[in-house]
């Protein structure tokens, strides 16, 4: 059972992977499953919105500790019909597409059938560049360009020739789509990049640190498709950029989830936005757990965390650029609801607030403040990082004192969409039957491509070992004559 407290008007409420029973209220909802005890097989999935208003709208919660006043604020921007205004803020749009090896077939076909489709939403006002890579990346343009109907033409032209295959090698690409750190872009207009792969990478840290120092103001978006994304490193990076980061686990997903990825942020709805809480003489400010704050965008809110030791009376104000123009809001500060473990949801960004700091430093010195500043958090929290763990101690023994111990084998439900019988492959290996790993049921799921031409590096390889083969033979028969 979920109980729901959103702190203002629900809209729309949903669960895409169960069929659930809804008990809705205006502000609340009781939400349970409508078939009972189901298998534990799949995510349970809950999906819900404010109700659209014509002004942002807040919801606020808190909780006091013996470490102080916590406070959880939700902000969701208008509702505003952006196909009505003719407050378009120009944009200067980057979109990085992955086209290695692993890329090959649906995905794709289904991702540049998106672009396709972003590219012709352009306004004149807008500027446009490609960058796609594999092993190397390739722009269409050194500077991105103004979106007239000739640049969109070369960029669908360029989009139609991308073809699959290669490895894949993010640096390249973030090195030359970048803006820089002193880069800005033209005057009233918002610098976008959107990064579209399904390769998984191991050094996230180098890029992360790439993208801290040279990302400047612009706005990064990250797209993972499939299930081999690093969500760690792509969440992050979205992080930095102000942007927001969509994993597409189901390439049948893809085309729909990117074309309201790109509707979305065509015209956010408030940018640039920064608060001020309000102080008194012998108070501290609060300690907010996030140094950057993303641009709000339609159905999407932003969420607050602060800590304090007592929050004054007054207004919060938030300020930024709605349409190009100054926005500014007073949010009167409330009690607002009890909201058990929003002191832990504060901590645990904080925690990620403390990582990111020392993302691109290295060093003993630099290592160990980092452990000491995530320890303080984590001891005082009782929360799980990655310098402390939670252990579990029996305090009462349920077993019967002369009942023996035994060993049993628990079983596990398979996921969801998975056929043991169907799929089960058996094999001898020394003697004992090796049971291969559960496969999807659907009979139409492609084998994943390579991420390197495979074929082409065989062939380079014999040629060059025929060759020295070769030549190896001829020294002797040169050495014999001699």
């Amino acid at each position: 059972t979920v109980e729901l407290a959103a702190g203002f008007d629900l809209g729309m409420l949903e669960s895409p992977s169960h069929q659930v029973a809804i008990d809705q209220d205006t502000t609340t909802a009781q939400i349970t499953l409508a078939e009972g005890a189901v298998p534990a097989d799949q995510d349970f999935i809950l999906r819900w919105q404010p109700k659209p208003t014509l002004e942002p709208t807040v919801g606020q919660f808190s909780e006091t500790t013996t470490q102080g006043t916590h406070k959880l604020l939700m902000l969701m921007p208008p509702s505003v019909n952006t196909e009505e205004t003719n407050n378009h803020q120009p944009r200067d749009l980057t979109i990085i597409l992955d086209k290695s090896g692993s890329m090959s077939g649906q995905a794709i076909r289904q991702a540049k059938s998106a672009v396709r489709r972003a590219l012709m939403r352009l306004k004149p006002s807008d500027r446009i560049n490609l960058v796609a890579f594999d092993n190397m990346a390739l722009a269409l343009f050194e500077i991105s360009q103004p979106a007239t109907d000739r640049t969109v033409e070369v960029a669908l032209d360029f989009l139609d020739n991308i073809e699959a295959d290669g490895g894949t090698n993010m640096a390249s690409a973030l090195d030359i789509s970048l803006p820089g750190p002193s880069h800005s872009a033209a005057s009233g207009s918002l610098q976008q990049i959107i990064f579209i792969t399904d390769g998984a990478v191991g050094n996230e840290a180098n890029l992360m640190a790439m993208i801290k120092q040279n990302l400047g103001n612009a706005r990064l978006f990250t797209v993972g498709i499939g299930s081999a994304p690093n969500s760690y490193f792509m969440e992050e990076a979205a992080y930095f950029g102000r942007g927001t980061y969509m994993n597409i686990a189901m390439n049948d997903d893809v085309h729909t989830a990117m074309a309201t990825l790109f509707s979305k942020i065509e015209s956010p709805q408030i940018t640039d936005i920064a608060l001020k809480w309000p102080t008194k003489d012998d108070q501290k400010a609060p300690v907010m757990a996030a140094e950057k704050i993303a641009d709000l965008y339609a159905g999407e809110p932003i969420i607050l965390a602060a800590r304090a030791e007592s929050f004054p009376q007054g207004d919060l104000v938030i300020t930024g650029n709605m349409a190009g123009e100054p926005w500014s809001m007073a949010v009167p500060l409330k009690a607002g609801g009890e909201g058990v473990g929003v002191s832990k949801l504060w901590a645990r960004r904080m925690i990620g607030a403390v990582n990111r700091d020392y993302i691109g430093r290295y060093g003993s010195d630099v290592k160990e403040e980092q452990r000491t500043r995530v320890l303080e958090l984590a001891l005082a929290y009782h929360l799980v990082s990655d310098f402390t763990s939670l252990v579990a101690v029996e305090q009462k023994v349920a077993r019967p004192a002369r009942q023996p111990l035994f060993r049993r084998e628990t079983p596990a439900n398979l996921p969801a969409g998975m056929d043991w019988h169907k799929r089960t492959v058996f094999t001898i290996t020394d003697g004992l039957v090796a049971t291969s790993a559960p496969q999807l049921s659907t009979e139409h799921i492609r084998p994943r491509a390579t991420a390197t031409p495979m074929y082409l590096y065989l062939a380079l390889g014999g040629t060059l070992l025929l060759i020295g083969t070769c030549m190896l033979l001829l020294n002797r028969r040169v050495a014999a004559r001699r």
